[in-house]
């Protein structure tokens, strides 16, 4: 019989217009500004864990706790608020590594 083919035709007919309707919402949505904020607030509350930790023990499950609430945050403006960031592949974390190892070498001496 015929007719068999019609369900497929409108099957991709929806999974376009699905797809139309996700990008023009990407469209409307804030660019992606990079992560260097993310990182430098990472690196300013290393900082504080690592030397202030002997003076506020609490710090360090304060900054975990804070971590915690921060990363579902994150992942929800990753998915709902800003376009979607392209990939860029990294070899590391460039100059914040020499910074953090800074802030190790200032922690260990001042505790």
């Amino acid at each position: 019989g015929g007719g068999g083919g019609g369900g497929d035709d409108e099957a991709q007919r929806v999974a376009q217009a699905h797809e139309a309707r996700s990008l023009a919402r990407q469209a409307r949505l804030i660019a992606f500004a990079g992560t260097y904020g993310d990182f430098y607030e990472l690196v300013v509350q290393f900082a504080f864990v690592v030397l202030f930790s002997v003076a506020m023990p609490l710090a360090a499950a304060l900054a975990l706790a804070n971590n915690v609430v921060e990363m579902r945050a994150d992942a929800h403006r990753l998915m709902h608020s800003i376009n979607k960031p392209l990939y860029h592949g990294a070899r590391d974390i460039g100059v914040w590594r020499p910074a953090l190892a800074a802030i190790g070498a200032l922690g260990v001496a001042c505790n």
